[in-house]
């Protein structure tokens, strides 16, 4: 039986070099690093983790992984990387990509670090994560008129929203005014109940993350009394400004204009208690 990668397997330690030990699994030897390894001699029997290395091989570690292979479960955003896709955390000193084919065409509808995304391991030739699909679409019960959960998916008609608890929840597209992002945490009011599921809103959320949004901003203004964009700046310097879309940053431009704390002057936003 020859190992796979993203199985928990019984070893025995069968010798100790400068760096690692040497693992034996029937007729075949893994690595194991010694920054992997935990009180462990020659002879013992251990159970370790084999996954796929830097080297393109396999290798084992110690380290108790959050996933195994064709299991499913929420994993963290560590890094995003917009060539490749993003990273995951999957409990071991080696992250799990999930690649951008699988993600939005739009990059600022990618999920952020410190994100979560439900996902599955699958492995061909390396370890690498896929959307889960192991939830149920029918109805579950459900307490309460509002919960959090997780985007995991765009639709043509609207959105797919995940609770922790893995109750799917659709929210059409005219219960919403901006796209939330893969992975990004929101506020979900039910209004609807059937035998094919739960529907949604996020019209509270978005109401939220407005104020969320402008107090943001506002908190940038009164440490510098102006900022060097307004409602006509490019999606991009917004992004790496504020780490929201353009849309959601005029709608927070509004709300502080409204309130006469705002004004617009030569692409500045200017904090008028700063400068009245």
């Amino acid at each position: 039986m020859q190992i796979e990668p993203g199985r928990t397997y019984n070893f025995i330690v069968d010798r100790e070099t400068e760096i690692s030990y040497i693992l034996k699994y029937k007729d075949e030897e893994l690595f194991l690093h010694k920054k992997e390894a935990f009180n462990i001699t020659t002879g013992m029997h251990i159970n370790a983790f084999v996954y796929v290395d830097s080297y393109k091989r396999n290798a084992a570690t110690m380290m108790k992984p959050f996933i195994s292979l064709g299991s499913d479960s929420w994993l963290e955003v560590k890094s995003v990387v917009r060539e490749l896709g993003v990273f995951l955390d999957m409990g071991i000193n080696k992250d799990l990509i999930l690649s951008k084919e699988y993600l939005p065409e739009d990059f600022y509808l990618w999920p952020k670090i410190n994100d979560f995304l439900y996902v599955t391991l699958k492995s061909n030739k390396r370890l690498y994560a896929d959307f889960s699909r192991n939830y149920s679409l029918e109805n579950k019960s459900f307490t309460g008129n509002e919960v959090k959960g997780r985007v995991i998916k765009h639709l043509k008609e609207g959105i797919r929203i995940l609770t922790k608890d893995l109750i799917p929840i659709f929210v059409y597209k005219d219960q919403f005014s901006s796209l939330p992002r893969i992975g990004e945490e929101v506020e979900v009011k039910i209004i609807n109940s059937t035998e094919k599921g739960l529907y949604g809103s996020l019209e509270l959320f978005k109401e939220k993350k407005r104020i969320l949004d402008s107090e943001k901003i506002l908190n940038e203004l009164k440490k510098y009394g102006k900022i060097n964009l307004d409602s006509n700046s490019t999606p991009e310097c917004i992004e790496e400004k504020f780490s929201m879309s353009k849309k959601a940053f005029k709608r927070a431009l509004g709300y502080l204009y409204k309130k006469r704390i705002i004004k617009f002057e030569d692409g500045l936003t200017i904090y008028k208690e700063k400068i009245e």
